[in-house]
């Protein structure tokens, strides 16, 4: 990987819109399916740069495989 490319997608990945509107839909979701989450066992598969994960762990335990 080229210097500094992983840095600029981590930039890209936590402030374009449409990575930040899946975070919302996916947060959303998992709120709707499990109202009483905290405790949850996730597993984020591509998960990139992990911006996802800081926003999902507030839902559990959270791994990411790229």
């Amino acid at each position: 990987m080229k210097d500094g490319l992983y840095e600029e997608y981590y930039k890209i990945e936590e402030n374009y819109r449409w990575f930040v509107g899946m975070r919302d839909i996916f947060c959303r979701f998992i709120r709707k399916a499990y109202p009483n989450s905290g405790n949850l066992k996730i597993l984020d598969i591509g998960c990139g740069t992990g911006s996802t994960i800081k926003d999902i762990l507030k839902f559990g335990i959270v791994v990411g495989l790229d």
